[in-house]
């Protein structure tokens, strides 16, 4: 639980709380602005952390099945296989390449490569 919405603080109104939190966003905010602007000005196109996640993607990836549907048009079925000891559930997504779109959804709401786009790639 976060510190702002410790036990000692329920009986504060929400929007003490809410202020409390955008205040201490704020002033987050600058310190991670400049160390992304020092990354982007390395020449890095993505910061450390989604490089990691995107390593992260490439393993799993590995683990796919890929299924050309239109080469031509870039759509592919990617199927995950279950990984009961890792708690991953497989299923079957449709990657559009040209379209930048995907079934799972995290392509579309992070913008960046995920696993499925990976394996299509």
């Amino acid at each position: 639980m976060h510190k702002f919405c410790s036990k000692r603080k329920r009986h504060f109104p929400i929007t003490a709380i809410v202020l409390e939190i955008y205040f201490h966003l704020a002033a987050l905010f600058p310190k991670r602005v400049a160390s992304y602007k020092s990354q982007m000005q390395g020449g890095h196109v993505w910061c450390a952390k989604i490089l990691q996640e995107i390593n992260k993607a490439k393993v799993r990836a590995n683990t796919m099945h890929i299924a050309c549907h239109d080469r031509d048009n870039l759509w592919f079925r990617v199927t995950g296989f279950d990984r009961p000891n890792q708690g991953i559930i497989g299923g079957q997504y449709c990657v559009h390449l040209r379209n930048r779109t995907c079934d799972y959804g995290m392509f579309d709401a992070l913008c960046y490569p995920y696993t499925h786009v990976i394996a299509a790639c």
